[in-house]
């Protein structure tokens, strides 16, 4: 977009036409397929986001390097779907989601036990052939 457009985009009245969820992802959708030659980006941004009743719009990423490379595309991400929706109004914030770290399991006891927590009956098993298994 050329400076002419941003500045056109920006200064005019900011347009509120409404607009569906659909037409909301088709647009994203699109604007995905922009950035073929940026995977890393393109990864960072497959996530669909959540449309808030307010009309933010509110992406989960999962590490600070995706929060990097969407920071860095916001501004033309933003006014792409802005121009392309015919709503001024949008906008797009970040929420970092971390998921619990997962145990490693090495050893045989150490899988027996997550093997019983996930079936139980396997420790009447072990109790009844005598299963020994050192941790």
């Amino acid at each position: 977009m050329s400076a002419r457009e941003q500045h056109q985009l920006f200064s005019r009245n900011q347009e509120e036409h409404p607009f569906t969820e659909e037409q909301l992802m088709q647009k994203w959708a699109e604007y995905l397929e922009s950035l073929n030659d940026r995977p890393n980006l393109k990864a960072s941004l497959n996530r669909q986001p959540m449309w808030t009743p307010d009309g933010k719009l509110v992406l989960k990423i999962d590490n600070l390097v995706q929060e990097e490379l969407i920071r860095d595309e916001k501004p033309r991400l933003v006014a792409w779907l802005k121009r392309e929706l015919r709503n001024g109004s949008l906008e797009l914030n970040t929420v970092m989601v971390s998921e619990p770290a997962r145990k490693m399991i090495y050893t045989d006891g150490e899988k027996l036990e997550e093997m019983v927590r996930k079936n139980p009956t396997l420790a009447l098993l072990k109790q009844k052939f005598n299963l020994d298994f050192d941790t």
